[in-house]
């Protein structure tokens, strides 16, 4: 499970474990293989830049799914 901390001034930061993450899933797909299913917990989704993992990599727009009971 990957903890988040709050600092004093009441902004989420990356703690290690979710730095090593992050790190594990751009590892992951350097080799070809599918990141870490964790990777794509709605909570870690804004600490990624995305833009640096290929499309298949990354997790689909949850606006095509407007409307649904659930995210996809």
């Amino acid at each position: 499970m990957i903890l988040q901390s709050r600092s004093d001034d009441g902004c989420r930061g990356l703690l290690s474990s979710q730095q090593q993450l992050i790190e594990r899933a751009r590892w992951c797909v350097d080799h070809g293989f599918a990141p870490p299913a964790e990777i794509y917990r709605v909570e870690y989704r804004r600490h990624i830049d995305w833009a640096t993992f290929p499309s298949w990599a990354r997790p689909q727009d949850p606006e095509a799914f407007a409307g649904c009971c659930h995210e996809g």
